[in-house]
Protein backbone atom coordinates (compact mmCIF):
# COMPACT_ATOMS: atom_id res chain seq x y z
CA UNK A 1 0.00 0.00 0.00
CA UNK A 2 2.92 2.37 0.80
CA UNK A 3 0.57 4.84 2.48
CA UNK A 4 -0.74 5.30 6.02
CA UNK A 5 -4.01 6.66 4.64
CA UNK A 6 -4.57 3.64 2.41
CA UNK A 7 -3.64 1.27 5.24
CA UNK A 8 -6.21 2.90 7.55
CA UNK A 9 -8.85 2.70 4.80
CA UNK A 10 -8.16 -0.99 4.19
CA UNK A 11 -8.33 -1.83 7.90
CA UNK A 12 -11.63 0.07 8.11
CA UNK A 13 -13.05 -1.87 5.16
CA UNK A 14 -12.00 -5.19 6.74
CA UNK A 15 -13.40 -4.07 10.12
CA UNK A 16 -10.09 -4.77 11.87
CA UNK A 17 -10.22 -3.15 15.32
CA UNK A 18 -7.73 -2.47 18.08
CA UNK A 19 -7.31 -5.07 20.82
CA UNK A 20 -9.84 -4.93 23.64
CA UNK A 21 -8.35 -4.54 27.12
CA UNK A 22 -10.12 -4.63 30.47
CA UNK A 23 -8.30 -3.03 33.40
CA UNK A 24 -8.25 -4.43 36.93
CA UNK A 25 -10.85 -1.79 37.76
CA UNK A 26 -13.10 -3.18 35.04
CA UNK A 27 -12.61 -0.29 32.61
CA UNK A 28 -12.82 -1.40 28.99
CA UNK A 29 -10.67 0.17 26.30
CA UNK A 30 -9.88 -0.63 22.70
CA UNK A 31 -12.16 -2.35 20.21
CA UNK A 32 -12.16 0.74 18.00
CA UNK A 33 -10.99 1.43 14.48
CA UNK A 34 -7.24 1.82 14.19
CA UNK A 35 -5.97 5.30 13.39
CA UNK A 36 -2.58 6.51 12.14
CA UNK A 37 -1.03 7.26 15.52
CA UNK A 38 -1.26 3.75 17.02
CA UNK A 39 -0.43 2.19 13.63
CA UNK A 40 2.72 4.29 13.25
CA UNK A 41 3.78 3.33 16.78
CA UNK A 42 3.36 -0.36 15.90
CA UNK A 43 5.17 -0.04 12.57
CA UNK A 44 8.16 1.74 14.15
CA UNK A 45 8.58 -0.69 17.08
CA UNK A 46 11.93 -2.52 16.66
CA UNK A 47 10.67 -5.47 18.70
CA UNK A 48 9.34 -6.90 15.41
CA UNK A 49 12.92 -6.96 14.12
CA UNK A 50 14.04 -9.01 17.12
CA UNK A 51 15.44 -5.93 18.85
CA UNK A 52 14.78 -4.07 22.09
CA UNK A 53 15.15 -0.34 22.58
CA UNK A 54 16.96 1.12 25.59
CA UNK A 55 17.90 4.79 26.04
CA UNK A 56 17.42 5.61 22.36
CA UNK A 57 19.61 2.66 21.29
CA UNK A 58 18.51 -0.74 20.03
CA UNK A 59 20.06 -4.03 21.10
CA UNK A 60 19.53 -7.65 20.05
CA UNK A 61 16.69 -9.28 21.97
CA UNK A 62 16.15 -12.88 23.01
CA UNK A 63 13.25 -13.31 20.59
CA UNK A 64 13.23 -14.05 16.86
CA UNK A 65 12.33 -11.28 14.37
CA UNK A 66 9.07 -11.66 12.49
CA UNK A 67 9.99 -9.34 9.58
CA UNK A 68 13.22 -9.10 7.58
CA UNK A 69 15.59 -6.13 7.41
CA UNK A 70 14.77 -4.97 3.83
CA UNK A 71 11.04 -4.76 4.63
CA UNK A 72 11.77 -2.97 7.93
CA UNK A 73 14.00 -0.41 6.16
CA UNK A 74 11.38 0.19 3.48
CA UNK A 75 8.60 0.79 6.04
CA UNK A 76 10.77 3.16 8.11
CA UNK A 77 11.60 5.17 4.98
CA UNK A 78 7.88 5.54 4.18
CA UNK A 79 7.12 6.62 7.76
CA UNK A 80 9.97 9.14 7.74
CA UNK A 81 8.74 10.64 4.47
CA UNK A 82 5.24 10.97 5.92
CA UNK A 83 6.54 12.70 9.05
CA UNK A 84 8.39 15.22 6.92
CA UNK A 85 5.23 16.12 5.01
CA UNK A 86 3.09 16.46 8.15
CA UNK A 87 5.38 18.61 10.31
CA UNK A 88 3.30 21.80 10.08
CA UNK A 89 2.34 24.33 12.74
CA UNK A 90 -1.05 23.69 14.32
CA UNK A 91 -2.01 27.23 15.29
CA UNK A 92 -3.53 29.26 12.51
CA UNK A 93 -3.21 26.42 10.01
CA UNK A 94 -6.15 25.37 7.84
CA UNK A 95 -4.87 21.80 7.58
CA UNK A 96 -7.34 19.25 8.96
CA UNK A 97 -5.10 18.23 11.81
CA UNK A 98 -7.37 15.48 13.13
CA UNK A 99 -8.24 13.68 9.89
CA UNK A 100 -7.77 9.97 10.57
CA UNK A 101 -7.40 10.46 14.33
CA UNK A 102 -10.92 11.26 15.51
CA UNK A 103 -14.07 9.17 15.93
CA UNK A 104 -17.48 10.04 17.30
CA UNK A 105 -19.09 8.65 20.44
CA UNK A 106 -20.18 5.53 18.53
CA UNK A 107 -16.65 4.82 17.27
CA UNK A 108 -17.41 6.03 13.73
CA UNK A 109 -14.66 7.96 11.89
CA UNK A 110 -15.16 11.72 11.57
CA UNK A 111 -14.00 13.43 8.40
CA UNK A 112 -13.20 17.08 7.54
CA UNK A 113 -16.00 19.14 6.03
CA UNK A 114 -15.65 22.59 4.46
CA UNK A 115 -18.31 25.18 3.63
CA UNK A 116 -18.57 28.88 2.81
CA UNK A 117 -21.32 31.23 3.89
CA UNK A 118 -21.52 35.01 3.71
CA UNK A 119 -17.93 35.25 2.57
CA UNK A 120 -16.70 33.21 5.53
CA UNK A 121 -15.20 29.75 5.33
CA UNK A 122 -16.16 27.13 7.92
CA UNK A 123 -14.35 23.93 8.82
CA UNK A 124 -15.99 21.08 10.71
CA UNK A 125 -15.45 17.42 11.46
CA UNK A 126 -18.51 15.28 10.78
CA UNK A 127 -19.25 11.57 11.06
CA UNK A 128 -18.35 9.99 7.74
CA UNK A 129 -21.48 9.49 5.65
CA UNK A 130 -20.59 5.85 4.92
CA UNK A 131 -21.06 5.08 8.61
CA UNK A 132 -24.45 6.77 9.00
CA UNK A 133 -27.21 4.35 8.02
CA UNK A 134 -31.01 4.58 8.01
CA UNK A 135 -32.42 4.28 11.49
CA UNK A 136 -28.97 4.53 13.06
CA UNK A 137 -27.50 7.19 15.30
CA UNK A 138 -27.30 10.64 13.66
CA UNK A 139 -24.02 12.07 12.48
CA UNK A 140 -21.95 14.10 14.94
CA UNK A 141 -20.54 17.49 13.93
CA UNK A 142 -18.04 19.80 15.64
CA UNK A 143 -16.16 22.96 14.71
CA UNK A 144 -12.68 21.97 13.53
CA UNK A 145 -11.00 25.00 15.04
CA UNK A 146 -12.65 24.50 18.42
CA UNK A 147 -11.86 20.82 18.79
CA UNK A 148 -8.30 21.18 17.46
CA UNK A 149 -7.63 23.99 19.94
CA UNK A 150 -9.19 21.98 22.76
CA UNK A 151 -7.12 18.87 22.05
CA UNK A 152 -3.93 20.94 21.81
CA UNK A 153 -4.58 22.64 25.13
CA UNK A 154 -5.56 19.39 26.89
CA UNK A 155 -2.39 17.64 25.68
CA UNK A 156 -0.17 20.57 26.67
CA UNK A 157 -1.78 20.80 30.13
CA UNK A 158 -1.33 17.11 30.91
CA UNK A 159 2.08 16.54 29.32
CA UNK A 160 3.50 19.55 31.17
CA UNK A 161 2.35 18.11 34.50
CA UNK A 162 5.20 15.85 35.63
CA UNK A 163 3.18 14.40 38.52
CA UNK A 164 0.37 13.42 36.15
CA UNK A 165 2.83 11.87 33.68
CA UNK A 166 4.50 9.78 36.38
CA UNK A 167 1.15 8.53 37.69
CA UNK A 168 -0.24 7.82 34.21
CA UNK A 169 2.85 5.94 33.02
CA UNK A 170 3.35 4.24 36.37
CA UNK A 171 6.99 5.29 36.56
CA UNK A 172 8.92 7.92 38.52
CA UNK A 173 11.67 8.02 35.90
CA UNK A 174 12.43 11.75 35.43
CA UNK A 175 13.47 11.16 31.81
CA UNK A 176 9.91 10.29 30.82
CA UNK A 177 8.43 13.36 32.55
CA UNK A 178 11.13 15.54 30.97
CA UNK A 179 10.36 14.17 27.52
CA UNK A 180 6.64 14.78 28.04
CA UNK A 181 7.36 18.36 29.14
CA UNK A 182 9.53 18.93 26.08
CA UNK A 183 6.76 17.74 23.80
CA UNK A 184 4.25 19.99 25.60
CA UNK A 185 6.50 23.02 25.05
CA UNK A 186 7.02 22.22 21.36
CA UNK A 187 3.29 21.86 20.77
CA UNK A 188 2.42 25.01 22.74
CA UNK A 189 5.06 27.10 20.94
CA UNK A 190 4.07 25.85 17.49
CA UNK A 191 7.42 24.12 16.89
CA UNK A 192 5.52 20.97 15.97
CA UNK A 193 2.00 20.62 14.64
CA UNK A 194 -0.87 18.97 16.44
CA UNK A 195 -1.07 16.30 13.77
CA UNK A 196 2.58 15.39 14.18
CA UNK A 197 2.14 15.23 17.96
CA UNK A 198 -0.78 12.82 17.57
CA UNK A 199 1.33 10.56 15.36
CA UNK A 200 4.38 10.59 17.62
CA UNK A 201 2.41 10.07 20.84
CA UNK A 202 -0.02 7.49 19.46
CA UNK A 203 -3.03 9.67 20.32
CA UNK A 204 -6.59 9.12 19.11
CA UNK A 205 -9.64 11.18 20.00
CA UNK A 206 -13.20 10.07 20.72
CA UNK A 207 -15.80 12.83 20.68
CA UNK A 208 -19.14 12.39 22.38
CA UNK A 209 -21.88 14.81 23.36
CA UNK A 210 -20.32 17.08 26.04
CA UNK A 211 -17.17 14.95 26.34
CA UNK A 212 -13.77 14.50 24.70
CA UNK A 213 -11.73 11.37 25.39
CA UNK A 214 -8.10 11.12 24.32
CA UNK A 215 -6.26 7.81 24.26
CA UNK A 216 -2.46 8.02 24.41
CA UNK A 217 -0.06 5.12 23.90
CA UNK A 218 2.33 5.11 26.90
CA UNK A 219 4.93 3.19 24.89
CA UNK A 220 5.42 6.21 22.63
CA UNK A 221 6.61 8.41 25.52
CA UNK A 222 8.74 5.63 26.96
CA UNK A 223 10.40 4.94 23.63
CA UNK A 224 11.10 8.62 22.89
CA UNK A 225 12.62 8.96 26.38
CA UNK A 226 14.96 6.08 25.61
CA UNK A 227 13.33 3.66 28.02
CA UNK A 228 13.11 -0.10 27.40
CA UNK A 229 9.81 -1.48 26.23
CA UNK A 230 7.95 -3.39 28.98
CA UNK A 231 7.41 -7.12 28.57
CA UNK A 232 3.66 -6.80 29.16
CA UNK A 233 1.22 -4.72 27.14
CA UNK A 234 0.42 -1.36 28.68
CA UNK A 235 -3.09 0.00 28.79
CA UNK A 236 -3.66 3.23 26.85
CA UNK A 237 -3.64 6.38 28.95
CA UNK A 238 -7.08 7.99 28.94
CA UNK A 239 -7.66 11.73 29.28
CA UNK A 240 -11.23 12.99 29.60
CA UNK A 241 -12.27 16.63 29.15
CA UNK A 242 -15.52 18.50 28.69
CA UNK A 243 -16.54 19.56 25.18
CA UNK A 244 -19.79 21.41 24.55
CA UNK A 245 -19.24 22.08 20.86
CA UNK A 246 -20.54 18.72 19.55
CA UNK A 247 -23.86 18.65 17.70
CA UNK A 248 -25.83 15.53 16.73
CA UNK A 249 -27.72 15.63 13.45
CA UNK A 250 -27.56 18.29 10.78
Amino acid sequence: LRSGDRLVDELDRDRILSAVRVSKAGRRSGGVMLRRGPLYCILSNPVYRGLIRHKKLTHPGDHEPIIDQPLWDEVQAILAAGRGRRGRPCYGSQVSQLAGFIVDGHGRPMSPSHASKGGRRYRDYITHKHHVGPGGAPAFRVSAGEVESLISSVLVEHLANSAWVSAAIGSDDPAIAAEAGRRADRLKNGEVGLRQSLIELGVTARLDINQLQLSLDPRALMMSAGQPMPDADLEPITIVAGCKAVRAGK
